[in-house]
């Protein structure tokens, strides 16, 4: 089996490219997969990896380097305790955006 670029435990910088399906923001490490929750678009993070499957990782935001011109403060005083709302730190428009892009992408790929 192929060495894979990340290891559990350790710190990497990445860029996240879009959004997940849960809405956590989705990076990549040579070409690898790395899910992180409270990540958007755009920003360039420090990650600390807290799992690693054979091809994707989850990674816990240790530090934003970059943040997105759509982060903003979340309304809610818990938000970061609760979890039942994911996209509270992304502005309201760019939700707008995000949700109609996860509908096109649902849509071409069942239509083809």
């Amino acid at each position: 089996m192929a060495k894979l670029p990340v290891e559990q435990g350790k710190q990497y910088n990445l860029t996240i490219n879009s959004l997940g399906t849960s809405g956590e923001g989705v990076g990549r490490i040579e070409g690898f997969t790395v899910f992180v929750e409270g990540g958007l678009p755009h920003e360039e993070l420090t990650v600390k990896i807290t799992e690693v499957k054979k091809s994707y990782a989850t990674g816990q935001l240790v530090k934003i380097v970059k943040a997105s011109p759509d982060r903003v403060e979340p309304a809610c005083g818990i938000y970061k305790e609760c979890g039942g709302c994911q996209l509270q730190h992304m502005s309201y428009e760019a939700q707008l955006k995000a949700k109609q892009q996860q509908v096109k992408d649902a849509m071409e790929r069942i239509l083809g």
